[in-house]
């Protein structure tokens, strides 16, 4: 990441690129110093999409061995089997006998 620049060092850099160069070449010096700029920022897309485009692929490997590591461990018939087991109910998970529900009689 190039530093900030302030407005002064601007100016400064200005100046002495006019006595440098002169004020003949010096929209030439400019232009071509946009030119590689745009070229580097260019590289640095590419460089950045390309680097983009390996992870989404990692990424996609790395699912697809998943994917194949599922369907080689289960099978269909052991998900309807597991599917097909009744659920267990709330007293089985608290460890709770509940007495059976009888209807009251009105009184009348």
């Amino acid at each position: 990441m190039l530093p900030s620049l302030g407005f002064n060092e601007i100016i400064i850099l200005g100046i002495l690129a006019l006595v440098v160069v002169g004020p003949k070449d010096l929209p030439l010096l400019f232009r071509k110093l946009g030119k590689w700029t745009a070229k580097l920022r260019g590289m640095a897309q590419e460089f950045r999409t390309g680097f983009d485009e390996l992870a989404r692929q990692a990424e996609l490997d790395e699912l697809k061995k998943e994917v194949d590591a599922l369907r080689r461990t289960t099978s269909l018939q052991e998900i309807r089997s597991e599917l097909s087991k009744p659920l267990p109910t709330l007293e089985d998970y608290a460890g709770i006998k509940s007495p059976p529900f009888r209807r009251r009689q009105r009184p009348p």
